[in-house]
């Protein structure tokens, strides 16, 4: 049982295990090898948060004003999309709605949207 565990683990390290070849170093002087992956392109991001008040139009009754607050967060999802060009966006929300009456019959939906971007720095 242990020999077969023994080669069983072997067989896994040996299949992560990569060999690189080096050939025609000089041995003598300061020498440095350096081995990388997925090379970076040298460009530096900054990640930047922000808000939006997002209102939809008042409505009479309540299950309207949150359908109009629904469409209002859609089309400022789209514009912000529109505008990353580069695929920037990392995270985007309308968070919850609060609905209120701003008058006798009339019912509106707000919330505060956030937004997370990648903005390229360098």
């Amino acid at each position: 049982m242990i020999y077969k565990l023994l080669i069983l683990l072997s067989l896994t390290f040996s299949a992560f295990a990569q060999t690189a070849n080096i050939k025609d170093i000089p041995l003598d002087g300061d020498t440095t090898i350096s081995v990388t992956k997925n090379k970076n392109s040298g460009d530096e991001y900054t990640i930047s948060e922000g808000s939006a008040e997002i209102s939809g139009d008042p409505a009479i009754l309540l299950v309207d004003a949150r359908k109009n607050w629904k469409k209002a967060c859609d089309e400022w999802k789209q514009e912000t999309k529109a505008l990353n060009k580069d695929n920037q966006i990392l995270a985007i929300s309308c968070n919850k709605s609060n609905c209120e009456k701003n008058s006798i019959t009339e019912t509106v939906c707000n919330s505060n949207g956030t937004y997370k971007i990648k903005t390229k720095i360098k």
